[in-house]
């Protein structure tokens, strides 16, 4: 099954590039709408099928071996898919769950493009809807899928992408106010100055459970050291500056906030380890300073 799920997304895969390819030049939204990708999550069915798509995540999250969310249960399950497809390539797994979550990306990018420009056409379809509000949705009632998609998801940008479309989703709106007047460009500053004050943190605490709140806030900043490891400026070493200094107190203000409106606050390990190295590094600058 895992050798026919990997052949069907090269298939869709090459059909929807050589597509978008050709509709970047063109802009035609028929070449995307006629699409095996849209063919197939079109219709009544694409919630369940997505639904399965983001379960999926969750046998390649094992693989990964980064996460401890999983029930004894489902460890016992997920070692026993391992067992029988250790021996069919399972290595390109993730890549390929991940593939088929940045095509449906792409095309829901380019379908609400095009309902800006043409309204009224674009609305009397009903076959295809906005496919990220289906995953928001659907991760807003399983959240233990949140961090499965978090973890197959390589690329920062897209991972940033799912944790604040999710956050702006699920908060209040007074809340994320600003991030919405700037959603081309916002930053993991731009998400925790979200938890800086008590009130909001407060008021996100009544609409999102702490333990995803935690998992949103040490991804982002995960996400923001890779960003600067990774970037043309650094090399093997962060460069501790004004920005990264003022996302790591965010960081901890945020956790402090999230401890004080939370009577049964439990700190785990993703969060434990984001905010240990945020703290290691304003302790380090304010240790420097003396």
């Amino acid at each position: 099954m895992i050798l026919k799920f990997k052949f069907l997304v090269r298939v869709i895969e090459r059909d929807f590039r050589i597509r978008y390819q050709v509709f970047q030049a063109t802009q035609n939204m028929d070449l995307l709408t006629e699409s095996f990708l849209s063919q197939i999550f079109k219709g009544p069915s694409r919630k369940i099928l997505l639904t399965q798509l983001l379960h999926l995540t969750e046998l390649s999250e094992f693989y990964k071996e980064d996460q401890e969310i999983c029930s004894i249960e489902k460890i016992k399950y997920l070692k026993f898919m391992s067992a029988r497809a250790g021996s069919m390539g399972l290595t390109n797994f993730c890549s390929s769950i991940q593939s088929l979550i940045l095509m449906l990306m792409d095309f829901d990018l380019e379908y609400r493009k095009k309902l800006e420009s043409s309204p009224k056409k674009f609305r009397q379809n009903k076959q295809w809807f906005f496919i990220w509000d289906l995953i928001i949705e659907i991760v807003g009632c399983e959240t233990s899928l949140l961090a499965s998609l978090l973890q197959v998801m390589d690329e920062p940008h897209d991972k940033l992408k799912i944790i604040f479309n999710y956050f702006i989703e699920n908060a209040p709106q007074p809340v994320v106010k600003e991030m919405r007047e700037k959603p081309g460009s916002l930053t993991v500053q731009d998400f925790l100055n979200c938890f800086v004050r008590l009130k909001d943190v407060k008021s996100t605490y009544k609409r999102i459970e702490t333990d995803v709140l935690q998992l949103l806030l040490a991804n982002s900043f995960k996400v923001f050291l890779m960003q600067r490891v990774y970037s043309k400026h650094c090399t093997a070493e962060i460069e501790i500056d004004a920005g990264l200094l003022g996302v790591c107190r965010s960081l901890v203000t945020a956790f402090e906030n999230l401890q004080t409106v939370s009577s049964d606050f439990e700190l785990h390990s993703a969060g434990r380890e984001a905010l240990i190295s945020a703290e290691t590094i304003c302790a380090y600058v304010d240790l420097a300073k003396r």
